[in-house]
C-alpha cells in the first residue's frame, strides 16, 4: 500500500496524472472501498509530496538506527535509542542524524546527556539561550528540566 501511495503521489504531482487514471490504478492494485481511494487521491492533490516526505522520514530513522547499531554493536539499546530520538521533539532530520552520529560516539549515554534544540547543542544545563529577540524570550535549561522565562 505504501508503494502504491508513493507511486501515485509522484505521478499525480510531478507527471500530471489525471484523477481518473489515479483512481483506475488505485482500484486495480489496492483492496478497499472507493472512499479510501478518493480520500488518498484528494490528499495527494492538495498536499504534494506528503507521502514522499513520510518515506524520507522513515528512511532517515532507519539510517539513524543502523548507524547506532553499527557503532555501538552489542551495547546498542533500542529503548535508549527511542528515548534519545523522541526526547529531541520536532527537529529537522539532518539535525537528528547529526545528534545520533555524535551520540553514538559517546557511550554510555547517561554520563554525557546532551540536548539538541533548534540545531544547537546544549551541554551546559545552566545556559540561557535567546529564543526571540523581539519579545526577549529565553529558555533556561536547569538540571530538573526545561522552563520558559522572560527577561
Amino acid at each position: 500500500m505504501a508503494a502504491l501511495r508513493s507511486f501515485l503521489d509522484v505521478n499525480i504531482n510531478y507527471y500530471n496524472m489525471s484523477r481518473m487514471e489515479a483512481e483506475l490504478i488505485y482500484n486495480k492494485y489496492a483492496w478497499g472501498s472507493s472512499t479510501v481511494a478518493f480520500k488518498d487521491i484528494t490528499r495527494f492533490q492538495s498536499s504534494p509530496g506528503v507521502v514522499t516526505s513520510y518515506m524520507i522520514g522513515q528512511m532517515t530513522f532507519v539510517k539513524a538506527r543502523r548507524l547506532m547499531e553499527e557503532t555501538l554493536g552489542p551495547k546498542f539499546s533500542l529503548p535508549e535509542f527511542h528515548y534519545q530520538v523522541l526526547r529531541q521533539g520536532e527537529i529537522p532530520l539532518e539535525y537528528l542524524l547529526k545528534y545520533i552520529r555524535d551520540l553514538s560516539h559517546r557511550w554510555p549515554y547517561h554520563q554525557k546527556r546532551t540536548y539538541l534544540w533548534r540545531g544547537m547543542y546544549l551541554r551546559d544545563m545552566q545556559e540561557l539561550l535567546r529564543v526571540d529577540p523581539v519579545m526577549n524570550i529565553f529558555i533556561k535549561i536547569p538540571k530538573s528540566g526545561i522552563t520558559r522565562i522572560t527577561d
